[in-house]
């Protein structure tokens, strides 16, 4: 049996004498390795005089001490001078110091101590377990690791043993997840944790990872691995706990960790030449696995907005988008798309186009029938008690032939017959029972072997009559259970998913109309009664005319919503200028100028620190950098922005063009966070992620991000409201506008906003370009950092808008759009920590403007 003298305390205290040990055949003993000749000196040492250094183990239950040794003890500590050395101190250091200039790794220094020794091993073959961690309990949700050899628990966030009886404590001053007491007490009994003070000493080993990175400049102990600043501690240690070793001399230039900062826990030799074989898992396939479901995650997102403050014009009046919810557009466009003979899907339906044609043709026939009278109360959609403002019916007239017309019409009866043949999944039409039987008839018609225009005219018509009938408006948003409401719809998606532009859009309703009207004088044509046609046209009418439960009633509606032209006007600031033009008052608050011109660059400042310091961990991406630097001079022509602005396919952004070189650095981030080294590594831990790093990775980035939304805010020229900027946008949406650009050598900000919108349907763009200091703090965190919230935010708990809301919005905290509440409360904890006062978003924008008055 062999005797382990790791165990014994810090401070030196002096213990019963160890039994002698005896040699243990089943050890080998290493062979000598040959010593370098010492350095010319009048204080060398023999080889024998040099100390051995034991590598270590959790000892048996037979060498451990009646009462196990500690790091603390309360008569005696030699950490109380450890920054102040006494004159004999250094004359000791400086002897010690020439005796070992020559470099000799601890491993070296045990066997040249043991082939002069053979009769003395100190030591067993260590487990490697003694210096493992472990991240299997459920404290690692909590952020800790457990160490079982030290029997503590180590915070991965502050790299600090804490107290069994502050772990929970501990936790929410990070703000980590906290587990119930009960579940907490049960893991401190299933390790047996102790506070970091009472830990019993371990073997000299590799680093622990997860405290601080190892000192140096450090004494050593030979025989265990109590360490300490001032070699007159080692001194002291081997004379009280180990004085069967009177030669033995401090070990210069050893390597430490602590457990805590407090004093009563000293310092403990590490060796970083060993390795402790931690398996931390396969981070490689990690990072593949993660970064291609991001990819496809992409892919799929619907990128429908949260609110309709952002679609653009024509969806937010409209509310088209509504209608669509559910469904993919890409089964939608099919749906609706224009049938043409080269699509094989669409065979079936060839012999019906030229039915439909000659169905419209022989309208235009029957329309010459109908008397003067009846047939300009047809063309007439206003009811005779209705006198509007001429301006609100000028609409879009297209100057096109009867054909477009009919093919339009074909279009519309189409897609009701391609809702039978295959439904699209989310989005029925829901035809009344009426319209149900007219469709099925003429579908079935349709697959006879044999067909003749004569025999299907009569079906059509009855459909169509069918289809612009009143329908139930008495709910709030019941206006798309209209069949054909719902195929105007469907048509007008392209097929990249958005709709089409207003003036397209606009032609569909004049075509529309024209369809509605030719089947009405087909009807009063058709009456039973030749001499009765202007009771017919009477009874008729409610279906072509505005403000009636019918398609076409709402039809006009959409109508007049894509043809409003107004200008809204600007609100005007209130404030006034103090005598000497350096601050003025609004509405209450001072402001002075100068605080706000110095403000601005220290606000600037902190943005930068925080996201080079904090998210990035000091890592560097140079040539990163100098591609954004060369991209935003304007001097520089050799680096080129690119980006469609007029792209309306969901999800381009130019973060995403190949062509400005982006792509190369977009995971950058994300692999070397999880590859640091272990000691500087708080994410990747033991094969899986640190829940608790995650979540002050996105603490740090809402932080970053709340002083960067006011930052942007104030120095991108004329201010915006909040309603605005909790809006925007980087890539473009499905029915939405994109409100960030790169406009050559500018990144630019799209405004959007008059306050007479929802009256008028129209609205403002403006657009306001950054400084190049604040694009380039822009551009490196979308390109870096934002991929990381992307890869992250599952493994979080972020619902899945959460996790869309990173890839289509700006302004973005905990996966939460920044809402204009927050962005108020934001202005003002901003503006009272660098502009010298705090007030509010409006009273800024007015202060803005009384400046920008005054300069002009």
């Amino acid at each position: 049996m062999t005797v382990d003298l790791t165990h014994f305390s810090l401070i030196g205290v002096a213990h019963p004498p160890p039994v002698p040990p005896q040699p243990n055949p089943a050890i080998p003993i290493p062979p000598p390795l040959p010593l370098p000749p010492p350095p010319a000196s009048s204080h060398s040492h023999s080889v024998a005089e040099l100390p051995s250094l034991p590598s270590h183990s959790i000892p048996n239950d037979e060498t451990l001490s009646p009462t196990p040794p500690t790091f603390s003890d309360a008569e005696s500590s030699p950490f109380d001078i450890d920054d102040e050395f006494s004159d004999s101190d250094s004359d000791i250091d400086e002897v010690i110091a020439a005796s070992h200039s020559v470099t000799i790794q601890p491993s070296q220094v045990l066997n040249l101590y043991q082939s002069a020794h053979p009769a003395q091993d100190l030591t067993v073959v260590p487990g490697t377990e003694s210096f493992m961690t472990t991240a299997n309990h459920p404290l690692f949700a909590m952020g800790y690791v457990i160490h079982p050899g030290f029997r503590v628990a180590i915070c991965t966030g502050c790299s600090i043993a804490v107290s069994p009886a502050k772990l929970i404590l501990h936790a929410k001053n990070h703000r980590h997840p906290i587990l119930p007491s009960l579940e907490v007490d049960k893991v401190v009994n299933d390790f047996s944790l102790v506070e970091p003070s009472d830990v019993t000493r371990l073997a000299v080993g590799p680093p622990i990872p997860y405290l601080v990175a190892p000192e140096s400049n450090f004494f050593g102990c030979p025989a265990c691995s109590y360490a300490v600043r001032a070699s007159s501690g080692v001194y002291t240690h081997i004379n009280q706990v180990h004085p069967e070793f009177p030669n033995a001399k401090p070990v210069p230039q050893v390597y430490v960790q602590r457990l805590t900062n407090e004093k009563k826990v000293g310092y403990f030799q590490v060796d970083p030449s060993m390795s402790s074989n931690q398996d931390a898992g396969d981070v490689g396939d990690f990072i593949r696995l993660a970064t291609a479901e991001r990819e496809s995650r992409v892919k799929t997102y619907q990128r429908q907005p949260p609110t309709v403050k952002h679609l653009d014009l024509w969806s937010s009046e409209s509310k088209w988008h509504e209608a669509l919810a559910g469904a993919a557009r890409s089964d939608l466009y099919a749906l609706g798309r224009f049938p043409t003979a080269k699509d094989p899907s669409d065979a079936w339906l060839q012999p019906f186009r030229a039915a439909v044609l000659s169905y419209f043709a022989s309208t235009k026939s029957d329309v010459h029938h109908l008397s003067p009278e009846v047939l300009a109360q047809l063309n007439d959609p206003l009811p005779a008690n209705y006198a509007p403002d001429a301006r609100e019916h000028l609409q879009h007239q297209e100057a096109i032939s009867l054909q477009r017309y009919a093919e339009y019409g074909y279009q519309i009866l189409s897609i009701i017959l391609r809702s039978i043949h295959s439904p699209c999944p989310n989005f029925p039409l829901s035809l009344s029972p009426a319209q149900q039987l007219a469709a099925d008839d003429l579908y079935h018609h349709l697959h006879q072997p044999e067909l003749s225009k004569a025999s299907l005219q009569p079906l059509i018509h009855s459909l169509l009559f069918s289809l612009i009938q009143p329908y139930d408006t008495t709910r709030a948003r019941n206006d798309f259970s209209c069949p054909l409401i719902r195929a105007l719809v469907v048509s007008n998606l392209t097929e990249a998913g958005p709709f089409k532009n207003p003036h397209a859009i606009s032609g569909c309703f004049s075509r529309l109309q024209w369809c509605i009207r030719g089947c009405v004088a087909k009807e009063i044509v058709n009456r039973p009664f030749p001499k009765q046609e202007h009771e017919a046209a009477l009874r008729l009418h409610p279906l072509t005319i505005e403000r009636q439960p019918t398609p076409f009633s709402r039809l006009r509606t959409f109508i007049h919503i894509v043809t409003r032209v107004a200008k809204g006007t600007p609100s005007k600031p209130t404030a006034t200028w103090s005598r000497d033009h350096q601050s003025m008052d609004v509405s209450g608050t001072h402001i002075e100028i100068t605080k706000v011109r110095e403000g601005v660059p220290n606000a600037i400042d902190a943005c930068d620190e925080e996201l080079h310091e904090d998210i990035l961990r000091g890592l560097k991406y140079p040539e990163l950098d100098t591609h954004l630097h060369a991209m935003l001079d304007p001097n520089n022509h050799d680096v080129i922005g690119y980006d469609q602005i007029r792209s309306k396919a969901p999800g381009y952004s130019f973060l995403t063009d190949p062509r400005n070189g982006f792509t190369p650095f977009r995971y950058c981030l994300f692999r070397d966070l999880l590859h640091l080294p272990p000691h500087l590594n708080r994410f990747w831990i033991h094969g899986r992620l640190n829940p608790a790093e995650l979540d002050r990775f996105f603490d740090q980035t809402k932080s970053f991000m709340e002083k960067f939304v006011i930052v942007s805010h104030v120095t991108c020229g004329g201010p915006s409201r909040a309603s605005e900027v909790d809006t925007t946008v980087i890539c473009v949406l499905i029915d939405g506008d994109r409100k960030l650009y790169l406009c050559k050598d500018h990144v630019c900000l799209l405004s959007t906003y008059s306050k007479t919108r929802h009256i008028t349907g129209k609205d403002k763009m403006v657009m306001k370009a950054l400084p190049p200091k604040v694009a380039f703090l822009l551009l490196k965190y979308l390109i870096l950092v934002r991929p990381c919230e992307e890869l992250f935010a599952p493994h979080v708990g972020m619902s899945l808008l959460q996790q869309e809301n990173y890839s289509t919005h700006l302004f973005v905290a905990h996966g939460n759009v920044m809402k204009q509440e927050l962005l108020r409360q934001l202005m003002r904890k901003i503006s009272k920590d660098f502009f010298g006062g705090s007030f509010s978003w409006n009273q800024y924008r007015h202060f803005i403007k009384a400046v920008l008055l005054f300069i002009t």
